[in-house]
């Protein structure tokens, strides 16, 4: 059952402040201070917001962002392609923006069905990155095995953002950072196989799986499948930057009305955190 779950974003960038303060250590994960939304409590979340609600405007960063994108042997090329292009063509209105790719091991690097980057850093030698991007597809079970992969997550989480693309919700999963969370991943596949949204609810039982666009719950986000990479990049912008910058570099990209009618389809969560 499809529903819209908008609430004006309560983390905007004045929230989010001190995780991009490289001294800034969150022991306390969100997960234990986790306000949840479910299908009982939908009705009353309907009843206060419209599917119209904007992304609140923030005021844009004061300092440069860079972007983290995980690569991994069999990773979907679209999940990569997803998240580097959008920040591809947001550097055109914030040339201060910076993305590199990060894996076990620098180098080349054989994504699904054959295409091969060359990827920049590996885990130890990775600089600082205000956010973390996920990746999934094909690969991402035997990353939810990989303990250097769940490490690097785990201690990236505590000084950035994390966010998911499509299966990297299971990797997340996997690390640990969704338990008593909500979260979404990819929720539709192939008449053989289970989807992995399900696949999620079966094998992280503290995970709250919803079907949503975007699942906001401050310092980690979770976004849908494939294409929605997309608006999980718009989204990530949006929320560090403003939504006029969002709205431009989707405009750049001929996306907004598929945006718009994903938003409006499938919804957003955004779940309310408290730093005290």
């Amino acid at each position: 059952m499809a529903l819209d779950r908008e609430l004006t974003p309560s983390v905007g960038f004045s929230r989010t402040a001190n995780l991009f303060d490289p001294g800034h250590n969150r022991t306390n994960h969100p997960a234990l201070r986790h306000q949840a939304i479910n299908a009982g409590n939908a009705a009353h979340v309907l009843g206060r917001f419209s599917e119209r609600a904007k992304l609140k405007k923030t005021a844009p960063m004061s300092r440069n962002a860079r972007f983290a994108i995980l690569a991994y042997e069999d990773v979907e090329p679209i999940d990569v392609g997803a998240a580097y292009g959008v920040l591809s063509m947001a550097r055109r209105i914030l040339p201060s923006i910076n993305m590199f790719l990060v894996g076990a091991h620098p180098g080349p690097t054989r994504l699904a069905n054959g295409l091969v980057v060359d990827v920049a850093h590996g885990y130890k030698n990775c600089p600082p990155a205000e956010v973390v991007i996920v990746t999934g597809g094909p690969g991402w079970e035997r990353q939810t095995r990989s303990a250097e992969t769940l490490q690097f997550i785990q201690e990236r989480a505590q000084h950035s953002m994390i966010a998911s693309i499509c299966t990297g919700a299971m990797i997340l999963a996997a690390a640990g950072l969704l338990d008593g969370l909500a979260a979404t991943t990819r929720s539709c596949g192939t008449d053989s196989e289970t989807v992995p949204l399900e696949m999620m609810k079966i094998t992280y039982g503290r995970v709250k799986t919803v079907e949503a666009v975007i699942v906001d719950n401050g310092s980690i986000i979770t976004g849908g499948g494939v294409t929605l990479g997309i608006d999980t990049m718009l989204y990530i912008l949006g929320k560090l930057f403003g939504s006029d910058v969002a709205d431009d570099v989707a405009r750049m990209m001929a996306y907004t009305h598929a945006r718009k009618a994903n938003r409006s389809a499938i919804g957003y969560v955004l779940e309310e955190k408290h730093n005290s």
